[in-house]
């Protein structure tokens, strides 16, 4: 938090409180250490300041120059450290470059925020200690030393992006042009090996039955494995009866005809939406989707907007949709597998079941992982696929619709420089294109660009 602007506004807001600390880092002087000094003492027996618990030593130190102009110009601040008992002759004697290049940071405060143990008493007569309040701090960096004598050493400082030698921005960007190293720090591309195996993609028919949240699926010879996923579409087809008993209200049109439909043990509940198909009788409710109401375990309402009166009857066909999902299989036989349904009822009718599994031995791919994956039939095309479900040996992907087929697949994490699929580690290089970015690391994933698409136009 800054100093209160209500506190600077007071008359006498109270003495400005100025500290410094100095860091030295392992690269450039050989060791990694902070000094903290201040040129003052505390009105605690003349010890050093304490400031957010760190103490600062008091030392002769002067500072100047820290203004801005406006006239653009950075300011080069000054700072004088006394050396009269030798102390910064012996620790620069240490160094084997010097202090430049050393962190300088400028603290200040007002003495009202200072810790209570610099006052006598442990309490700060000016006000509540506060470590949190105080300016912006300024940082600065030793560029070049000026003075040196037996009395004195003079440093100038400079700002962090105001140093010799340092060009801003650090690297170049230029459009459609990845700098970075192919597979190092900053791109980041560690591909497994790869591994060849076979796919295989089905569309099953069968039947389902459903008690609780229990799901049975019946398809002949399924060859699923306990622990993988299926896409589940389920519908229930019904024979049936219908009589409309209608409702005049005064005699007003539209006229609410209430239908109710008789079918042993339908299933439905309250709120399905199930497409009648009216076979016989006269002057049929139109055919289509309906909410089911009232529903019984042998039948249930709709309702029917026409303009008839009279009562009539005859016989519906009723099919019902669920809704369709992936499941996990719980347990498996040769004609049967069982899952968990996120709804409890009972019911049952029909069922198409649509799974894909890639056999690759040993493949080390991780759920949800995009991997790019060649194949040597048009039935599969070639690209990133993400398992859903994956075993030692093999992997499942969720799919919703697909004629059987099957094939070979080889997943590819070695590219040549025109985005091609290699086998080999030897032969894999990056075209510096987006688009070997996106053969690497999937189309959705976020790209680790060194330039583009952030600069001007970019190229596929």
């Amino acid at each position: 938090m800054a100093v209160p602007f209500s506190d600077l506004q007071e008359i006498n807001p109270g003495a400005v409180i100025e500290l410094f600390k100095l860091e030295l880092n392992n690269d450039m002087h050989g060791l990694t250490v902070t000094y903290r000094f201040h040129a003052g003492t505390s009105l605690n027996s003349n010890s050093d300041i304490t400031w957010d618990g760190s103490t600062y030593e008091r030392f002769p130190i002067e500072a100047a120059g820290f203004q801005y102009s406006g006239n653009g110009q950075l300011p080069r601040p000054t700072i004088r450290v006394a050396n009269l008992d030798g102390t910064i002759s012996t620790l620069l004697s240490e160094l084997p470059n010097g202090l430049e290049g050393a962190k300088l940071t400028r603290i200040r405060t007002l003495a009202r925020y200072l810790d209570a143990v610099n006052f006598p008493g442990n309490t700060n007569p000016y006000g509540t200690p506060d470590p949190t309040a105080e300016f912006p701090q300024e940082i600065y960096y030793i560029d070049r030393k000026v003075v040196e004598s037996r009395n004195l050493f003079e440093f100038e400082l400079s700002a962090a992006f105001d140093l010799a030698g340092v060009r801003a921005p650090k690297r170049q960007c230029i459009a459609n042009l990845c700098p970075w190293i192919y597979r190092g720090t900053e791109c980041g591309y560690d591909p497994k090996p790869s591994v060849a195996g076979t796919f295989t993609r089905k569309e099953l028919s069968g039947t389902f039955s459903q008690s609780g949240t229990s799901l049975t699926v019946t398809s002949s010879s399924h060859g699923f494995q306990t622990g993988e996923r299926a896409y589940v579409s389920r519908t229930r087809t019904v024979n049936g009866t219908w009589e409309q008993t209608p409702n005049n209200v005064f005699g007003y049109n539209p006229y609410t005809a209430v239908v109710t439909i008789t079918i042993s043990s339908h299933g439905f509940v309250d709120g399905d939406s199930v497409n009648l198909t009216f076979t016989s009788g006269s002057n049929q409710p139109d055919d289509g989707a309906y909410t089911v109401r009232n529903s019984t375990t042998n039948a249930f309402d709709i309702e029917w907007t026409r303009g008839a009166i009279t009562t009539n009857s005859g016989n519906v066909t009723a099919v019902l949709t669920m809704p369709s999902n992936f499941y996990t299989i719980n347990s498996t036989t040769t004609n049967t597998f069982t899952v968990t349904s996120t709804e409890s009822r009972t019911i049952s009718g029909n069922s198409t079941i649509n799974y894909m599994r890639f056999d690759l031995t040993a493949h080390g791919i991780a759920a949800g992982e995009e991997v790019y994956f060649s194949t040597n039939t048009d039935a599969l095309t070639s690209g990133f696929y993400a398992p859903s479900a994956v075993k030692t040996n093999s992997m499942t992907f969720d799919i919703t619709t697909g004629t059987t087929a099957s094939g070979t697949v080889t997943s590819a994490q070695y590219f040549d420089r025109n985005d091609e699929p290699v086998a080999t580690a030897g032969s894999d290089f990056c075209g510096k294109r987006l688009s070997s970015c996106k053969k690497r690391f999937g189309e959705t994933k976020a790209l680790p660009f060194g330039a583009f698409p952030g600069i001007g136009t970019y190229f596929a």
